[in-house]
């Protein structure tokens, strides 16, 4: 789950989504909202923000699926979910 705010001023909400893909140059993210294509978001780490742009979205009865890409690399140099970090991994074998 991350939390993701809309970059664009005059719509400035907070929501939480769920990360389905990542790719170092972007990922999935479900949400409860869609947003538009084009439209830029930050995306909120313990460690640092993402800012991020719409590529693409669908919709079904369980949300919006939010296809984006970042200008720089974020995985895993910025992100990494808690099951890949080490520990996580070593107790799994």
């Amino acid at each position: 789950m991350l939390r993701i705010r809309t970059a664009d001023s005059a719509r400035r909400e907070c929501a939480c989504g769920i990360l389905l893909e990542i790719w170092p140059s972007g990922g999935v993210i479900q949400a409860d909202k869609p947003l538009e294509k084009g439209e830029k978001f930050v995306i909120h780490l313990a460690k640092a923000e993402i800012e991020a742009e719409v590529q693409d979205h669908q919709e079904d009865i369980y949300g919006s699926y939010i296809r984006f890409a970042v200008n720089s690399p974020w995985f895993p140099e910025s992100y990494q979910p808690s099951y890949l970090t080490s520990e996580m991994h070593e107790k799994a074998f």
